[in-house]
Parts: structure tokens; C-alpha cells; sequence
């Protein structure tokens, strides 16, 4: 049972205006650094976290982080970054991001660069940042001979996530699509938890003897460590011929359990390079690869080292041991096999280790040479060298259906469809084909299934092309193929039937201007040129019309339209309409 964490943050000065989207903007804020959970208060969210269960401690932080609520446009690296609101969340914190790279352009999110303020996921997030001045010590190294500084910044340590975030994005544009006040919801980056917490990383190793390739391949482990904040991923020989001391690898859980139905759309996972006297006598690369659960999802085992519970290669690209970057990140696109172990409902395990290791192919032994690389593991407190998973993800763009034009005047025309989910509703259009997305548009913003999209202000007598759109909750937009409708070149009004008996009709109508009368009736719908009857007037200059329709069947359907041509030749049609006859001589009017 979940231990309930009750949180404050003493918060002075607050200033807050909605704007669209539904989000709050901050102005000015100022937190003291005393903080109550559970009744207790803290001097910094650390010491906190200390006291809190390990299941409980990323939902500390991210309560923590929220309080922030606003950071101004800050430049960092590459890009300039606006956080336009934070709420917390289960494990984590949700921030709502507005970006521009180094040049002052705002970049566009989602799949289309529609979206301008990006809803990012954090799960884990980390509160502590490099400094070499800072209270806080971190040991690091094979010999525990590196040491590192930090300092607690929540805002810093924010800002610095999200730069590295938007650096391995693929979903970003220019400022040409954007619209404005739209929210995504498309970015999750998740951190891994340490101190026996779930999902943990961690690696696992066999060595500290002398045998084969094929030993120390496939045999079970002899160490393990989940509990360093990092470690060495190496591969080393002894002085015996082609004999072999260590292999070690390394296994990263991440929870990624929100993304829920969405689809994957990218995914990168990035490691810390750490400077551990780095090495490569046998001229390996890094790789990373899906692997199953290990057996305590809070603690690595000895077991967890066999290879069979490895799957295949989950990167596009591999890094040389060469090219392996010192404290800096080391990041991978995951391919189409990575991005489909990501798992949407829980916890997603991907290891790094060894070009030869994953192949199965023997290095060329040096004596007692040895590849090592270090990097960092996740902090118990977490840092921003910490591992970390981004997935780019959104639901299925909404498929549209049943696109049709109706309620055609001289100028307006109102166009329908229908969606298999809830979504927002626009139709551009133009006189010229193909239409395209510069071109005018009516938009309406009301989710629904049915959509009815006014086009008004056209001109008559006029071929419009068309094609209509709709954007669902996850900022992902289905369009339609294009279509076509032509306006009327002047006005019908209210074409009916009337005196209809067992064999007879008379059609009536007004026009907007003068002009001719024409009937086109049939007993099938649609009333098309193969199977109508005419009946007609040449009378023109006239605004109301009648036309008498006879030698019908009894007691049957008939579908008509009317037609009207005007002195310059214009010509307008109506919609299709109906009347029964009747089975005995009737007079209605």
C-alpha cells in the first residue's frame, strides 16, 4: 500500500494570468528551501527523500518541482526554453514547454510542428546538478578515486534535462505550423531508480579468473552492482593467451508505463560518459539491446548476467570506443526493435555492452589489454548524469470518413465527415487545385466524432477544392483526401412538391434571379443523367416556378431535382428531394 506524501512549499509573491490553453503563467515566485512531508519539515528536498520509501521518491521530487510552476525564457546550450506551467504527477511532474533554438526561432512540436507548447513527462526527475563547489559528494571510479560535486537546483537541474531532451527530439520544426495556444502531449523522458527501488540499473559481471571466450560468454555471473552511482563497462584479458579476466554489462530499466496506447514514434537512450581512465585495446563499440525483466526489478542479480535473457540489437547506430564521449552524453536511436520493446504499460529493460559480446565473436586477444569505458549509473537522489529514456509517442492520427458537401448556396457551402475519435474540425480550400496548407481555412475547435464545417463568403458560380482535417487529444491530425463542390450561380429556394395525387406532381421553386424552370425526376436515387425524366420551360426572366409532372406510378417514390439557367447562362442545381404519390386522386393545395 502506498504510503500517502503530503507536500508544501512556502511560495511569496505569486502572480498568475491564464492564458490559451488553459495554462498559468507564473510572473514572479520565490520558495524557501524548508519543506513538510508527511507532517516533518526538511531543509532541502534531499534530506527529505532520505526519510521518505524508496516507491515514494520521484512523486516527492516531482511535488517539489511543480511548486516552480514558471520558468522565464531561459537560454541553455542551443536553445532558448519558456516553462510555461508544471503539474505534478504520480513519479514524476508534467512541464509545459515553449522552446526557440539558438537563432530566435520558435520551434514547432508534434508530428506536424503544429504544436506550440509541448506537454513533457518526466519520470524520476533528478534535482541535483555539477558543481564543483557545491555540498553534496559524489565517489566515482573503479578505485572509488573520483570524486564529483553537486548542488540541489531543482529549476537548474529542470532545465538541463530539458535541453538534453530537446537535443535528441526528432519532432521539432520551424515556426511556420505552429498554432497557437496548442498543447502536445507527445514527450516522455524517464530516469531510471537506484537504492533498491524499481526499475533499478545496474551491471552485471563475470571475472576475476582466467578462461575462454566461450566461458565467460556464456556462463553465469560472479558480481553484481545496483547500488553505484557509476561504473565501468569492460572487457579485459590475462596474460594467457587468448584467455580472458572480465566481461562486464550493463542493464537500465526505465518506467514507461503513460505512454499507454499511444504509438512510439522515436526513442533515445543516453548514457554519461564518465572519466575513468578510459581505454580500448580490443576496438569495440557500445550497443544496446532489449532485455528481459531481470528477476527483482529493485536489485540485479548474479543470474541476470546470462545471455539468454538478452534479445537483439535495439540501436540504430552504434558508438566506437573511440568516439565514446566524456562527461557529455552518449545518446541512441533506438530502431524499429527498440522502439518496439518499449513497453507502454510498465517497464521497459534495455542493457549496453560490447560489440563482440553481442555477437558472440571472440576480440583479437591482446595480453592483458582490456576495452573500458565509464559511465554513470542512476543517482539515489538523481543527478543530471543520470541514464535516461525519451520516447516521442502519439495516439493514431483520427481517420476521417464520409466527407461530403451540402447546404450548397451561391456562396456558402457547409462540409460534413465523421471521425473514429473525439477531435477538432478544419476544412481548407481554394479555387485551384491541389489545395494546400496555406491556403484559407475554417477551423472549430469542439471535439467530436461528427463534423460540420461552414464555408462562408464564397464566390458564384465557382469549383472549390477541399480537403478536411481533424486533430485529435495527442496533437496528431488525420486529413482527408481532396474533394470538390461548385457554388450556385444564384439562389434556389425551397424546391418541394405540392398537389401530388395517384399520377401527377406539380414541382415548384424561387430563384434569387430570373431565370428558366427544369425538373429532373426519377423512381432511383441518385436522380444522375442515365436515369432521369425531364420536364422543362424555356420561360426565363422568372423567380417563381412551377412545373407539372405527370403520367407517374401510383403509390410510389419519386427522387427529383430542379434546375434553373439564367440570361448570361448561369445555372444552379438543387439538392436532391422526394415525394410519394399517392394510390387515389388527391388534391393537397
Amino acid at each position: 500500500m502506498t504510503r500517502p506524501v503530503e507536500t508544501s512549499l512556502i511560495i511569496v509573491g505569486v502572480l498568475s494570468v491564464f492564458v490559451a490553453g488553459g495554462i498559468f503563467i507564473t510572473h514572479f515566485a520565490k520558495a524557501q528551501t524548508a519543506i513538510t512531508v508527511n507532517g516533518a519539515t526538511y531543509n532541502s528536498v534531499r534530506e527529505a527523500l532520505e526519510f521518505t520509501l524508496p516507491k515514494n521518491k520521484a512523486t516527492v521530487k516531482g511535488e517539489q518541482i511543480a511548486k516552480i510552476q514558471v520558468i522565464p525564457k531561459t537560454q541553455r546550450g542551443e536553445y532558448f526554453i519558456e516553462v510555461a506551467n508544471m503539474k505534478a504527477r504520480e513519479n514524476g511532474v508534467e512541464v509545459f514547454v515553449r522552446a526557440w533554438d539558438k537563432n530566435g526561432n520558435q520551434i514547432g512540436f508534434g508530428r506536424d510542428g503544429s504544436v506550440e507548447i509541448e506537454r513533457f513527462v518526466i519520470i524520476n526527475p533528478p534535482i541535483l546538478v555539477p558543481d564543483e563547489n557545491g555540498d553534496i559528494e559524489r565517489v566515482y571510479g573503479e578505485n572509488k578515486d573520483i570524486m564529483f560535486r553537486y548542488r540541489e537546483d531543482l529549476q537548474e537541474a529542470l532545465l538541463q534535462s530539458l535541453v538534453h531532451t530537446m537535443q535528441v527530439k526528432k519532432q521539432k520544426y520551424g515556426p511556420w505550423n505552429i498554432i497557437q495556444g496548442k498543447v502536445g502531449n507527445t514527450t516522455l523522458t524517464a530516469y531510471p531508480a537506484a537504492g533498491e527501488s524499481t526499475p533499478v540499473d545496474g551491471n552485471t559481471t563475470r571475472g576475476g579468473g582466467s578462461e575462454s571466450w566461450d566461458s565467460i560468454h556464456d556462463s553465469t555471473g560472479t558480481g553484481v552492482s545496483s547500488m553505484d552511482t557509476a561504473n565501468i563497462l569492460k572487457l579485459s584479458s590475462t596474460a594467457t593467451t587468448n584467455q580472458w579476466s572480465f566481461l562486464f554489462r550493463f542493464t537500465y530499466g526505465f518506467n514507461t508505463s503513460s505512454i499507454g496506447s499511444d504509438g512510439v514514434d522515436s526513442a533515445t537512450m543516453s548514457m554519461y560518459g564518465q572519466n575513468d581512465n578510459n581505454s580500448d585495446s580490443f576496438s569495440q563499440s557500445v550497443e544496446v539491446d532489449h532485455r528481459d525483466a531481470p528477476a527483482n526489478t529493485a536489485m540485479l542479480a548474479t543470474t541476470d548476467y546470462d545471455l539468454a535473457v538478452w534479445d537483439s540489437v535495439a540501436q540504430a547506430t552504434s558508438i566506437a570506443s573511440g568516439s565514446w564521449g566524456v562527461e557529455s552524453y552518449n545518446n541512441f536511436t533506438l530502431n524499429a526493435t527498440g522502439m518496439g520493446n518499449v513497453n507502454k504499460s510498465g517497464y521497459s529493460w534495455f542493457g549496453a555492452r560490447y560489440s563482440g559480446d553481442l555477437t558472440d565473436t571472440s576480440p583479437t586477444w591482446t595480453s592483458s589489454g582490456q576495452t573500458r569505458l565509464g559511465m554513470y549509473f542512476a543517482d539515489e537522489t538523481g543527478t543530471t548524469k543520470d541514464p535516461k529514456l525519451v520516447v516521442e509517442h502519439s495516439s493514431e492520427p483520427p481517420v476521417l470518413s464520409n466527407l461530403q458537401s451540402s447546404s450548397i448556396t451561391s456562396n456558402s457551402a457547409v462540409i460534413e465527415w465523421t471521425t473514429n475519435v473525439s477531435s477538432d474540425s478544419e476544412v481548407t480550400y481554394d479555387t485551384t487545385s491541389p489545395v494546400t496548407d496555406g491556403d484559407p481555412s475554417s477551423y472549430d475547435a469542439t471535439a467530436s466524432t461528427n463534423h460540420s464545417v461552414a464555408l462562408t463568403g464564397l464566390s458564384a458560380g465557382t469549383t472549390y477544392y477541399y480537403f478536411a482535417s481533424s486533430t485529435g487529444a495527442s496533437a496528431v491530425s488525420g486529413t482527408s483526401t481532396e474533394s470538390s463542390f461548385a457554388t450556385l450561380s444564384f439562389d434556389i429556394f425551397n424546391p418541394h412538391a405540392t398537389n401530388v395525387g395517384a399520377g401527377w406532381a406539380d414541382i415548384k421553386w424561387t430563384t434569387s434571379t430570373g431565370s428558366n424552370s427544369k425538373v429532373w425526376y426519377s423512381l432511383t436515387s441518385p436522380v444522375s443523367a442515365t436515369n432521369f425524366t425531364e420536364v422543362a420551360s424555356s420561360t426565363a426572366n422568372t423567380t417563381a416556378h412551377s412545373l407539372f409532372v405527370s403520367g407517374l406510378l401510383h403509390n410510389a417514390v419519386y427522387y427529383f431535382i430542379v434546375t434553373s439557367t439564367n440570361g448570361t447562362g448561369g445555372t444552379s442545381t438543387s439538392t436532391e428531394k422526394q415525394f410519394n404519390t399517392t394510390s387515389v386522386a388527391l388534391c393537397t393545395e
